[in-house]
């Protein structure tokens, strides 16, 4: 019996340190030189938030091309816009062994993107973030102080992020602990026998 609790004790913790792929967070964060879409104006921190997912589970060491780019936010002023695709010759982004951004390459939208902006505006079609400007949905272009891919702009947020280790799941906790649990009975029925 006492082999068994072992084995089963063994197994939770392996499955405790099975790491998942994820998706990882980028954000290029920048100042907008040049305000011309309603609601933004020179000064205003503009951040491009990029979802990627190339299967892995963390930012370490990673290589994104444009198949594992998802789609992307921007954020300025009261300006907020949502693209579905990003234009097909962007990429690669990688990242070094400790999770920083080390070279971007990055276009903007897809011609086949389908896009919404806060103005309630749905539109479709390529929107190419030429250097350092962005366009609205009403044809007005904003621009910000550095280009889009300027490696020293871009962070990993969220999920991937290195700040420190990643919190177990709730299941996987519960499961370790049952599993000693059931090891302190069986060591206790093994002392009474």
């Amino acid at each position: 019996m006492l082999k068994l609790m072992g084995r089963i004790s063994a197994f939770a913790l392996l499955a405790a340190s099975v790491a998942f792929p994820a998706a990882i967070d980028l954000r290029y964060t920048g100042v907008l030189t040049t305000a011309n879409i309603s609601g933004t104006n020179v000064g205003d921190t503009i951040t491009l938030d990029l979802t990627v997912d190339n299967g892995g589970t963390d930012a370490i060491s990673q290589t994104w091309n444009y198949t594992d780019f998802q789609g992307f936010t921007i954020s300025t002023g009261t300006y907020n816009a949502t693209y579905s695709k990003v234009f097909e010759s962007s990429g690669p982004i990688t990242t070094d062994a400790s999770g920083i951004v080390t070279s971007v390459t990055f276009y903007g939208t897809s011609s086949s993107s389908v896009n919404s902006d806060n103005f309630n505006t749905y539109f479709t079609g390529d929107f190419v973030f030429g250097g350092n400007n962005f366009i609205s949905s009403q044809g007005f272009s904003d621009v910000a102080a550095n280009d889009w891919s300027t490696a020293s702009n871009w962070t990993v947020v969220g999920a991937g992020a290195t700040t420190g280790g990643d919190a177990p799941e709730p299941s996987t906790i519960t499961m370790l602990l049952g599993s000693l649990g059931m090891l302190g009975v069986a060591v206790r029925k093994s002392r009474r026998a």
